[in-house]
């Protein structure tokens, strides 16, 4: 359902265990933050909401120079 082809439950998974290694790895900086993946999803998880802080945790980290 994701229009950029990312595997939204599993970049939600390491947004939420804050493993940004993994996060990068598998292109979740790539999100649109469209939000289908919350609004499909059967479990009602916020998987938007969770990659959208992981992203923003990223960039703020690559300004400092992290």
């Amino acid at each position: 359902v994701c229009p950029a082809r990312l595997v939204p439950a599993y970049l939600s998974d390491y947004a939420e265990h804050y493993d940004k290694e993994k996060f990068e790895k598998y292109d979740g900086m790539e999100c649109c933050e469209c939000g289908c993946c919350s609004f499909i999803c059967p479990a009602k998880r916020s998987l938007a909401q969770s990659i959208k802080s992981m992203r923003k945790m990223i960039l703020a980290d690559r300004r400092k120079g992290v």
